[in-house]
Protein backbone atom coordinates (compact mmCIF):
# COMPACT_ATOMS: atom_id res chain seq x y z
CA UNK A 1 0.00 0.00 0.00
CA UNK A 2 1.29 3.06 -0.99
CA UNK A 3 0.30 6.62 0.40
CA UNK A 4 0.94 9.73 -1.49
CA UNK A 5 -0.14 13.04 -0.95
CA UNK A 6 -0.86 15.42 -3.61
CA UNK A 7 0.80 18.92 -4.45
CA UNK A 8 -0.16 22.02 -2.54
CA UNK A 9 -3.07 24.56 -3.84
CA UNK A 10 -2.48 27.22 -1.64
CA UNK A 11 -5.63 29.43 -1.34
CA UNK A 12 -4.76 31.00 2.19
CA UNK A 13 -6.05 34.04 2.96
CA UNK A 14 -3.56 35.78 5.27
CA UNK A 15 -4.44 39.08 7.94
CA UNK A 16 -2.21 41.68 7.61
CA UNK A 17 -1.77 44.64 9.29
CA UNK A 18 -0.26 48.19 8.10
CA UNK A 19 1.36 50.01 10.29
CA UNK A 20 3.37 53.32 10.69
CA UNK A 21 6.24 50.85 10.64
CA UNK A 22 6.13 48.82 7.88
CA UNK A 23 8.85 48.11 5.75
CA UNK A 24 11.20 48.98 9.23
CA UNK A 25 13.48 45.96 8.67
CA UNK A 26 12.11 45.07 5.18
CA UNK A 27 14.80 47.15 3.23
CA UNK A 28 18.78 46.86 4.10
CA UNK A 29 20.63 49.13 5.67
CA UNK A 30 23.98 49.36 6.95
CA UNK A 31 26.29 46.50 7.70
CA UNK A 32 27.58 45.38 11.51
CA UNK A 33 30.48 47.93 11.95
CA UNK A 34 31.59 50.36 13.94
CA UNK A 35 30.55 53.40 11.83
CA UNK A 36 26.62 53.13 9.71
CA UNK A 37 27.68 52.57 6.10
CA UNK A 38 25.36 54.04 3.39
CA UNK A 39 22.53 51.87 2.86
CA UNK A 40 21.70 50.29 -0.87
CA UNK A 41 18.54 52.33 -0.47
CA UNK A 42 19.35 55.67 0.14
CA UNK A 43 15.43 56.44 1.75
CA UNK A 44 15.87 53.30 4.01
CA UNK A 45 14.82 54.24 7.52
CA UNK A 46 16.62 52.75 9.49
CA UNK A 47 20.54 52.08 9.85
CA UNK A 48 21.12 51.79 13.58
CA UNK A 49 18.54 50.46 15.93
CA UNK A 50 18.64 50.78 19.92
CA UNK A 51 17.20 47.84 22.01
CA UNK A 52 15.97 48.89 25.21
CA UNK A 53 15.40 45.87 27.74
CA UNK A 54 14.60 45.71 31.54
CA UNK A 55 18.52 45.26 31.87
CA UNK A 56 19.38 48.06 30.16
CA UNK A 57 21.85 49.53 33.01
CA UNK A 58 20.47 47.41 35.61
CA UNK A 59 22.79 44.95 37.46
CA UNK A 60 22.42 41.13 36.17
CA UNK A 61 21.85 38.12 38.66
CA UNK A 62 25.46 36.23 38.67
CA UNK A 63 23.12 32.96 38.28
CA UNK A 64 21.48 34.40 35.41
CA UNK A 65 24.71 35.58 33.89
CA UNK A 66 26.54 32.25 34.57
CA UNK A 67 23.57 30.68 32.72
CA UNK A 68 23.65 32.87 29.64
CA UNK A 69 27.48 32.41 29.48
CA UNK A 70 26.97 29.00 29.43
CA UNK A 71 24.55 29.26 26.68
CA UNK A 72 27.07 31.36 24.59
CA UNK A 73 29.36 28.46 24.98
CA UNK A 74 27.24 26.10 24.09
CA UNK A 75 26.42 27.78 20.89
CA UNK A 76 30.14 28.87 20.54
CA UNK A 77 30.87 25.52 19.78
CA UNK A 78 27.74 23.83 18.55
CA UNK A 79 28.73 26.19 15.46
CA UNK A 80 32.49 25.19 14.80
CA UNK A 81 32.84 22.63 12.47
CA UNK A 82 35.19 20.97 14.44
CA UNK A 83 34.22 17.34 15.26
CA UNK A 84 35.98 17.71 18.75
CA UNK A 85 32.94 18.13 21.35
CA UNK A 86 33.19 20.17 24.58
CA UNK A 87 34.75 18.30 27.42
CA UNK A 88 34.95 18.85 31.17
CA UNK A 89 37.98 19.71 32.73
CA UNK A 90 41.39 16.78 32.43
CA UNK A 91 41.34 17.16 36.73
CA UNK A 92 37.28 16.88 37.04
CA UNK A 93 37.48 13.71 34.51
CA UNK A 94 39.53 11.99 36.41
CA UNK A 95 38.01 12.20 40.45
CA UNK A 96 34.70 10.75 38.41
CA UNK A 97 34.12 7.53 38.03
CA UNK A 98 31.95 5.27 35.81
CA UNK A 99 32.13 2.32 37.74
CA UNK A 100 30.91 0.83 41.36
CA UNK A 101 31.45 -2.95 42.59
CA UNK A 102 28.75 -4.69 44.09
CA UNK A 103 27.84 -3.55 47.68
CA UNK A 104 29.22 -0.13 47.62
CA UNK A 105 27.16 3.03 47.17
CA UNK A 106 27.25 4.65 43.70
CA UNK A 107 28.05 8.23 44.33
CA UNK A 108 25.54 10.88 42.33
CA UNK A 109 26.63 14.25 41.59
CA UNK A 110 25.27 16.92 43.48
CA UNK A 111 22.36 18.56 41.96
CA UNK A 112 22.24 21.98 41.04
CA UNK A 113 19.64 24.58 42.48
CA UNK A 114 17.19 25.00 39.75
CA UNK A 115 16.37 28.55 38.33
CA UNK A 116 13.42 30.39 39.67
CA UNK A 117 10.69 31.74 37.29
CA UNK A 118 12.16 35.41 37.62
CA UNK A 119 15.89 34.12 36.88
CA UNK A 120 14.44 32.00 33.86
CA UNK A 121 12.19 34.89 32.44
CA UNK A 122 15.52 37.36 33.10
CA UNK A 123 17.73 34.73 31.66
CA UNK A 124 15.27 35.17 28.54
CA UNK A 125 15.50 37.98 28.11
CA UNK A 126 19.58 38.07 27.41
CA UNK A 127 18.93 35.19 25.07
CA UNK A 128 16.00 37.68 23.08
CA UNK A 129 18.00 40.33 23.21
CA UNK A 130 20.67 38.28 21.51
CA UNK A 131 19.00 36.65 18.86
CA UNK A 132 17.30 39.98 17.94
CA UNK A 133 20.78 41.30 17.20
CA UNK A 134 21.86 38.38 15.75
CA UNK A 135 18.57 38.72 13.14
CA UNK A 136 19.02 42.61 12.83
CA UNK A 137 22.51 42.14 11.89
CA UNK A 138 22.73 39.20 9.01
CA UNK A 139 18.99 39.19 7.53
CA UNK A 140 18.66 43.15 7.60
CA UNK A 141 22.09 44.53 8.01
CA UNK A 142 21.32 46.32 10.62
CA UNK A 143 23.38 47.94 13.18
CA UNK A 144 22.52 47.80 16.66
CA UNK A 145 23.53 50.18 19.28
CA UNK A 146 25.78 48.43 22.06
CA UNK A 147 24.08 48.90 25.78
CA UNK A 148 27.45 50.60 26.73
CA UNK A 149 26.56 53.22 24.14
CA UNK A 150 23.09 53.68 25.17
CA UNK A 151 23.49 53.59 28.60
CA UNK A 152 26.39 56.54 28.23
CA UNK A 153 23.68 58.15 26.29
CA UNK A 154 20.85 57.61 28.51
CA UNK A 155 22.83 59.42 31.29
CA UNK A 156 24.34 62.04 29.83
CA UNK A 157 20.75 63.38 28.88
CA UNK A 158 19.94 62.90 32.15
CA UNK A 159 17.20 60.00 31.54
CA UNK A 160 15.97 56.43 32.69
CA UNK A 161 15.24 53.80 31.05
CA UNK A 162 11.72 54.08 31.31
CA UNK A 163 11.96 57.64 30.36
CA UNK A 164 13.98 56.64 27.50
CA UNK A 165 10.94 54.45 26.19
CA UNK A 166 8.52 57.38 26.38
CA UNK A 167 8.02 59.01 22.59
CA UNK A 168 9.36 62.29 23.73
CA UNK A 169 12.78 60.65 25.82
CA UNK A 170 13.14 58.19 22.50
CA UNK A 171 13.60 60.83 19.76
CA UNK A 172 16.35 62.32 22.46
CA UNK A 173 18.14 59.12 23.18
CA UNK A 174 17.87 58.80 19.05
CA UNK A 175 19.68 61.81 18.72
CA UNK A 176 22.16 61.26 21.00
CA UNK A 177 23.15 58.07 19.97
CA UNK A 178 22.57 58.38 16.05
CA UNK A 179 19.68 55.51 16.02
CA UNK A 180 16.90 55.79 13.42
CA UNK A 181 14.60 53.59 15.83
CA UNK A 182 13.60 52.50 19.43
CA UNK A 183 12.07 49.09 20.33
CA UNK A 184 11.66 48.54 24.09
CA UNK A 185 11.26 44.75 25.37
CA UNK A 186 9.93 44.20 28.22
CA UNK A 187 11.17 41.13 31.12
CA UNK A 188 9.26 38.09 29.92
CA UNK A 189 6.67 35.65 31.50
CA UNK A 190 7.01 32.26 31.46
CA UNK A 191 4.40 29.51 32.59
CA UNK A 192 4.90 26.19 32.79
CA UNK A 193 2.64 23.08 32.70
CA UNK A 194 3.84 19.53 33.74
CA UNK A 195 1.28 16.35 33.07
CA UNK A 196 1.67 13.92 30.54
CA UNK A 197 4.30 16.50 29.33
CA UNK A 198 6.14 19.44 30.08
CA UNK A 199 4.99 22.88 28.58
CA UNK A 200 6.27 25.82 28.41
CA UNK A 201 4.72 29.16 27.67
CA UNK A 202 7.08 32.15 27.21
CA UNK A 203 5.49 35.75 26.44
CA UNK A 204 6.68 39.26 25.63
CA UNK A 205 5.82 42.70 24.74
CA UNK A 206 7.53 44.13 22.26
CA UNK A 207 7.25 48.46 22.05
CA UNK A 208 8.14 50.45 19.33
CA UNK A 209 9.20 53.89 20.92
CA UNK A 210 10.31 56.03 17.50
CA UNK A 211 10.83 55.83 14.40
CA UNK A 212 12.53 57.94 11.98
CA UNK A 213 10.69 58.26 9.02
CA UNK A 214 12.34 58.84 5.09
CA UNK A 215 12.28 62.53 5.88
CA UNK A 216 14.49 62.81 8.82
CA UNK A 217 11.69 62.72 10.92
CA UNK A 218 9.84 61.01 13.54
CA UNK A 219 6.67 59.00 12.97
CA UNK A 220 3.91 59.95 15.83
CA UNK A 221 3.79 56.83 18.33
CA UNK A 222 0.51 56.82 20.54
CA UNK A 223 1.14 56.12 24.72
CA UNK A 224 2.34 52.89 25.73
CA UNK A 225 -0.43 51.73 27.95
CA UNK A 226 -2.64 52.49 25.14
CA UNK A 227 -1.55 50.83 22.38
CA UNK A 228 -0.56 47.93 24.26
CA UNK A 229 -4.88 46.52 24.26
CA UNK A 230 -5.73 47.45 21.05
CA UNK A 231 -5.91 44.89 18.01
CA UNK A 232 -4.80 45.03 14.67
CA UNK A 233 -6.94 43.89 11.68
CA UNK A 234 -7.08 44.21 7.65
CA UNK A 235 -9.49 47.18 8.38
CA UNK A 236 -7.88 49.40 10.76
CA UNK A 237 -4.28 50.15 9.23
CA UNK A 238 -2.99 52.51 11.67
CA UNK A 239 -3.53 50.41 15.41
CA UNK A 240 -0.78 51.54 18.09
CA UNK A 241 2.40 50.07 17.97
CA UNK A 242 2.68 47.56 20.98
CA UNK A 243 2.27 44.20 20.23
CA UNK A 244 2.66 40.90 22.12
CA UNK A 245 4.80 38.16 20.89
CA UNK A 246 5.10 34.45 22.21
CA UNK A 247 6.13 30.96 22.28
CA UNK A 248 5.41 27.33 23.54
CA UNK A 249 7.56 24.23 23.55
CA UNK A 250 7.15 20.84 24.85
CA UNK A 251 9.15 18.01 25.91
CA UNK A 252 8.06 14.10 26.83
CA UNK A 253 8.68 12.34 30.02
CA UNK A 254 11.75 10.78 29.41
CA UNK A 255 12.12 6.40 29.09
CA UNK A 256 14.94 5.18 31.57
CA UNK A 257 15.03 8.04 34.12
CA UNK A 258 12.71 10.28 36.08
CA UNK A 259 11.21 13.78 34.99
CA UNK A 260 11.30 15.29 31.07
CA UNK A 261 13.59 14.76 28.32
CA UNK A 262 14.16 18.49 28.57
CA UNK A 263 14.60 20.50 31.49
CA UNK A 264 12.84 23.99 31.49
CA UNK A 265 15.50 26.51 31.52
CA UNK A 266 16.49 24.80 27.67
CA UNK A 267 12.64 25.11 26.99
CA UNK A 268 12.50 28.04 27.83
CA UNK A 269 15.96 29.45 25.55
CA UNK A 270 14.30 28.00 22.87
CA UNK A 271 11.43 30.02 23.18
CA UNK A 272 13.51 33.40 23.26
CA UNK A 273 14.59 32.68 20.10
CA UNK A 274 11.52 32.35 18.65
CA UNK A 275 9.70 35.33 20.08
CA UNK A 276 13.03 37.04 18.87
CA UNK A 277 12.21 35.95 15.23
CA UNK A 278 8.35 36.68 16.01
CA UNK A 279 8.90 40.11 17.27
CA UNK A 280 11.53 41.31 13.94
CA UNK A 281 8.54 39.86 11.68
CA UNK A 282 6.00 41.79 13.06
CA UNK A 283 7.97 44.89 12.79
CA UNK A 284 9.22 44.50 9.37
CA UNK A 285 4.95 43.40 8.09
CA UNK A 286 3.20 44.40 10.47
CA UNK A 287 1.84 41.04 10.27
CA UNK A 288 0.73 39.94 14.38
CA UNK A 289 0.63 36.55 14.69
CA UNK A 290 -2.78 34.98 16.26
CA UNK A 291 -3.12 33.44 19.64
CA UNK A 292 -0.21 35.72 21.04
CA UNK A 293 -2.31 38.11 23.68
CA UNK A 294 -2.27 36.74 27.03
CA UNK A 295 -5.97 34.66 27.60
CA UNK A 296 -6.41 33.93 23.68
CA UNK A 297 -7.65 30.54 23.84
CA UNK A 298 -8.64 28.81 20.70
CA UNK A 299 -11.50 26.12 19.60
CA UNK A 300 -11.27 23.45 17.42
CA UNK A 301 -14.78 22.27 15.89
CA UNK A 302 -15.83 18.88 15.00
CA UNK A 303 -14.99 17.90 11.90
CA UNK A 304 -17.70 16.50 9.17
CA UNK A 305 -16.97 13.82 6.70
CA UNK A 306 -19.27 12.18 4.12
CA UNK A 307 -21.24 9.07 5.19
CA UNK A 308 -20.41 7.50 1.63
CA UNK A 309 -18.16 7.84 -1.03
CA UNK A 310 -18.61 6.76 -4.71
CA UNK A 311 -16.49 4.83 -6.97
CA UNK A 312 -15.23 4.94 -10.85
CA UNK A 313 -15.37 1.36 -11.88
CA UNK A 314 -12.83 0.52 -14.80
CA UNK A 315 -13.54 -2.32 -16.63
CA UNK A 316 -13.10 -4.09 -20.06
CA UNK A 317 -16.31 -3.34 -21.35
CA UNK A 318 -16.15 0.43 -19.92
CA UNK A 319 -16.65 2.23 -16.64
CA UNK A 320 -19.77 3.22 -14.26
CA UNK A 321 -19.91 5.05 -11.53
CA UNK A 322 -21.09 3.81 -8.75
CA UNK A 323 -22.58 5.97 -6.45
CA UNK A 324 -22.67 4.61 -2.66
CA UNK A 325 -20.42 2.17 -2.83
CA UNK A 326 -18.25 2.69 0.64
CA UNK A 327 -21.10 3.76 3.13
CA UNK A 328 -21.09 3.22 6.90
CA UNK A 329 -18.16 5.85 6.92
CA UNK A 330 -17.38 7.83 10.23
CA UNK A 331 -19.36 11.07 9.72
CA UNK A 332 -16.65 12.71 12.70
CA UNK A 333 -12.94 12.62 11.80
CA UNK A 334 -11.99 15.06 14.31
CA UNK A 335 -9.91 12.23 16.14
CA UNK A 336 -7.30 12.69 12.86
CA UNK A 337 -6.45 16.54 13.65
CA UNK A 338 -3.59 16.59 16.22
CA UNK A 339 -2.41 20.71 16.81
CA UNK A 340 0.77 20.96 18.52
CA UNK A 341 2.10 24.00 17.22
CA UNK A 342 -0.10 27.09 18.49
CA UNK A 343 1.47 29.23 21.24
CA UNK A 344 -1.18 28.08 23.92
CA UNK A 345 -1.15 25.53 26.67
CA UNK A 346 -3.59 22.26 26.52
CA UNK A 347 -5.73 24.34 28.97
CA UNK A 348 -5.99 27.27 26.32
CA UNK A 349 -7.42 24.81 23.68
CA UNK A 350 -11.23 23.62 23.65
CA UNK A 351 -11.50 20.16 22.01
CA UNK A 352 -14.00 19.00 19.38
CA UNK A 353 -16.05 17.02 22.36
CA UNK A 354 -16.38 20.49 23.96
CA UNK A 355 -17.16 22.34 21.31
CA UNK A 356 -20.20 19.87 20.13
CA UNK A 357 -21.57 19.91 22.91
CA UNK A 358 -21.71 23.80 23.00
CA UNK A 359 -23.45 23.22 19.47
CA UNK A 360 -26.04 21.16 20.77
CA UNK A 361 -27.26 23.72 23.54
CA UNK A 362 -26.97 26.37 20.67
CA UNK A 363 -28.49 24.60 18.30
CA UNK A 364 -26.01 24.29 15.84
CA UNK A 365 -26.10 21.48 13.70
CA UNK A 366 -22.05 20.76 12.29
CA UNK A 367 -22.69 21.32 8.67
CA UNK A 368 -24.34 24.68 9.83
CA UNK A 369 -20.55 26.05 10.19
CA UNK A 370 -20.07 26.04 6.73
CA UNK A 371 -22.37 28.40 4.82
CA UNK A 372 -21.32 26.64 1.16
CA UNK A 373 -18.67 23.85 0.00
CA UNK A 374 -15.29 25.10 1.20
CA UNK A 375 -16.68 28.89 2.55
CA UNK A 376 -17.31 29.10 6.47
CA UNK A 377 -20.06 30.68 8.03
CA UNK A 378 -18.51 33.51 9.48
CA UNK A 379 -21.54 34.26 11.31
CA UNK A 380 -22.56 31.15 12.92
CA UNK A 381 -18.62 30.84 13.72
CA UNK A 382 -18.81 34.48 15.15
CA UNK A 383 -21.55 33.19 17.64
CA UNK A 384 -20.46 29.82 18.61
CA UNK A 385 -17.07 31.50 19.80
CA UNK A 386 -18.70 34.04 21.70
CA UNK A 387 -20.20 31.69 23.69
CA UNK A 388 -17.21 29.61 24.02
CA UNK A 389 -15.07 33.07 25.18
CA UNK A 390 -12.71 31.73 22.28
CA UNK A 391 -10.49 34.71 20.65
CA UNK A 392 -10.35 32.08 17.39
CA UNK A 393 -12.17 28.99 15.93
CA UNK A 394 -10.90 26.57 13.75
CA UNK A 395 -13.23 24.56 10.99
CA UNK A 396 -12.47 22.07 8.86
CA UNK A 397 -14.49 19.66 6.78
CA UNK A 398 -13.81 16.72 4.46
CA UNK A 399 -15.46 18.51 1.50
CA UNK A 400 -15.06 15.36 -0.91
CA UNK A 401 -14.27 11.77 -0.95
CA UNK A 402 -14.12 9.44 -3.87
CA UNK A 403 -12.43 6.12 -5.08
CA UNK A 404 -11.64 4.44 -8.81
CA UNK A 405 -10.92 0.97 -9.23
CA UNK A 406 -9.47 -0.70 -12.61
CA UNK A 407 -8.54 -4.10 -13.88
CA UNK A 408 -4.76 -5.04 -15.52
CA UNK A 409 -3.71 -7.87 -17.88
CA UNK A 410 -2.15 -9.19 -14.21
CA UNK A 411 -5.29 -9.37 -12.87
CA UNK A 412 -6.91 -11.17 -16.02
CA UNK A 413 -3.98 -13.62 -16.44
CA UNK A 414 -4.62 -14.89 -12.77
CA UNK A 415 -6.77 -18.63 -13.34
CA UNK A 416 -9.29 -19.87 -11.26
CA UNK A 417 -7.07 -22.74 -10.41
CA UNK A 418 -4.17 -20.48 -10.03
CA UNK A 419 -6.42 -18.48 -7.57
CA UNK A 420 -7.21 -21.54 -5.65
CA UNK A 421 -4.04 -22.55 -5.18
CA UNK A 422 -2.95 -19.26 -3.70
CA UNK A 423 -5.89 -19.14 -1.39
CA UNK A 424 -7.96 -16.24 -3.43
CA UNK A 425 -10.68 -15.93 -5.55
CA UNK A 426 -9.97 -13.77 -8.81
CA UNK A 427 -11.22 -10.61 -9.25
CA UNK A 428 -11.28 -7.83 -11.67
CA UNK A 429 -10.89 -4.89 -9.52
CA UNK A 430 -7.53 -5.19 -8.06
CA UNK A 431 -6.27 -1.72 -8.52
CA UNK A 432 -7.61 0.94 -6.17
CA UNK A 433 -7.13 4.28 -5.53
CA UNK A 434 -9.06 6.80 -3.04
CA UNK A 435 -9.10 10.06 -3.13
CA UNK A 436 -9.91 12.84 -0.40
CA UNK A 437 -9.85 16.55 0.15
CA UNK A 438 -10.14 18.60 3.49
CA UNK A 439 -11.08 22.17 3.47
CA UNK A 440 -9.99 24.31 6.80
CA UNK A 441 -10.56 27.79 8.03
CA UNK A 442 -9.05 29.86 10.82
CA UNK A 443 -11.48 32.89 11.95
CA UNK A 444 -10.54 35.24 14.50
CA UNK A 445 -14.42 36.00 16.74
CA UNK A 446 -13.28 39.78 17.67
CA UNK A 447 -14.27 40.87 13.73
CA UNK A 448 -15.08 37.70 12.11
CA UNK A 449 -12.19 37.46 9.68
CA UNK A 450 -11.09 34.36 8.07
CA UNK A 451 -7.19 34.89 8.76
CA UNK A 452 -6.13 31.95 7.51
CA UNK A 453 -7.84 28.98 5.09
CA UNK A 454 -6.22 26.56 2.63
CA UNK A 455 -6.99 22.78 1.81
CA UNK A 456 -4.93 19.57 2.50
CA UNK A 457 -5.30 16.84 -0.46
CA UNK A 458 -4.30 13.05 -0.46
CA UNK A 459 -4.33 10.06 -2.58
CA UNK A 460 -4.32 6.68 -1.32
CA UNK A 461 -3.44 3.81 -4.03
CA UNK A 462 -2.99 0.00 -3.22
CA UNK A 463 -2.39 -2.81 -5.75
CA UNK A 464 -3.47 -5.92 -3.25
CA UNK A 465 -5.39 -8.32 -4.57
CA UNK A 466 -7.81 -9.88 -2.12
CA UNK A 467 -10.63 -11.44 -1.88
CA UNK A 468 -14.35 -10.63 -3.49
CA UNK A 469 -15.39 -10.74 -0.14
CA UNK A 470 -12.94 -8.58 1.49
CA UNK A 471 -13.54 -6.12 -1.38
CA UNK A 472 -15.59 -3.73 0.91
CA UNK A 473 -13.30 -3.24 3.72
CA UNK A 474 -10.48 -2.89 1.64
CA UNK A 475 -12.03 0.00 -0.12
CA UNK A 476 -13.80 1.49 3.14
CA UNK A 477 -9.74 1.51 4.63
CA UNK A 478 -8.68 2.93 2.09
CA UNK A 479 -11.06 5.73 2.40
CA UNK A 480 -10.59 6.12 6.04
CA UNK A 481 -6.25 6.57 5.00
CA UNK A 482 -7.35 9.06 2.34
CA UNK A 483 -9.39 11.05 4.64
CA UNK A 484 -6.89 11.01 7.57
CA UNK A 485 -3.87 12.06 5.23
CA UNK A 486 -5.79 14.49 3.83
CA UNK A 487 -6.41 16.54 7.32
CA UNK A 488 -2.91 15.59 7.69
CA UNK A 489 -2.08 17.73 4.88
CA UNK A 490 -4.05 20.84 5.97
CA UNK A 491 -2.53 20.39 9.09
CA UNK A 492 1.08 21.23 7.62
CA UNK A 493 -0.13 24.25 6.10
CA UNK A 494 -1.53 25.87 9.17
CA UNK A 495 1.94 24.66 10.96
CA UNK A 496 3.36 26.78 7.42
CA UNK A 497 1.17 29.56 8.14
CA UNK A 498 2.08 30.06 11.93
CA UNK A 499 5.79 28.90 10.92
CA UNK A 500 5.84 32.10 8.62
CA UNK A 501 5.22 34.50 11.56
CA UNK A 502 9.12 33.69 12.86
CA UNK A 503 10.95 34.22 8.78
Amino acid sequence: MICIPIGRNNCGIYSTITLALVGLLSIPAAATTTQAQQSDDPDSPVRRLIILSNHTGAPINSKVQGLYSQYLLQLEHKNRKSAFRLSMDPDQQKKQTTFSPPGKPVRRAAKSEEPTNTEICEYCELIQQYWMIQILSKKYHIQVVPDDSVIESIHKLGMTRSSAETSEGAKRLCAAAHADAVVGISQPSVTIQEHVTRDVLLRDEIHLAALRDAAGGFLPTPGHKAAASRRTSKSRPKDGFTFTAAAVEQSYRALLRTGYTTDCITLAASCAKSIAATALHTLATGDIAPLMAEGDRIAIAPIPAPATADFLRYKPDGRSVQQGAVNNLPQDVSVYLRLNNLTVLSTGIVEPQTVEKQMKFLKIDVNQLWARAKAPATETLVRLGRQLGVAYVLVASISDVEGASATDGVANAVSTDASAALGRSPTSDWQRKTHAEAVGALLRVSDGAIIWQDRGEATIQSRQIVQEKDRAAEEKALVLQAEKFAIIDLKRHLSDYFTQFQQ
